[in-house]
């Protein structure tokens, strides 16, 4: 969780080592503090989010993607979680499935294949 000086200097520009610290709880008082510079703001912490998959900032990554409707973003995020109980891509199928049914099916079936042999 970020303390409110960082969510200040966060909503003067993302920088990729405040985004280690990032939860998705975080998100909307970088919103606040933003004000008027939010737009702008949220296109460049949506994509360095995008660009930074591996950071161990998983579940406010999707969290934020799923928040903001960005489905395909969320899939990518969860794509290599390989453990068939894991509740993000859980959360991810139940966003996905109205409209991304087909990378459901194909992740339930990848996820149940080694169980069933």
């Amino acid at each position: 969780m970020l303390n409110n000086e960082q969510v200040h200097c966060i909503s003067r520009g993302v920088t990729p080592s405040i985004l280690e610290l990032l939860a998705f709880r975080d998100y909307g008082k970088i919103q606040d503090y933003a004000g008027e510079t939010w737009l702008m703001l949220k296109q460049d912490l949506l994509q360095t989010l995008q660009n930074q998959p591996d950071w161990g900032i998983r579940e406010a990554q999707v969290d934020i993607f799923l928040h903001e409707g960005l489905i395909d973003d969320a899939t990518k995020t969860v794509e290599r979680d390989t453990y068939y109980d894991c509740k993000l891509v859980h959360r991810v199928m139940d966003a996905a499935v109205s409209r991304r049914a087909d990378w459901v099916i194909d992740n339930v079936r990848r996820r149940a294949e080694p169980i069933m042999e």
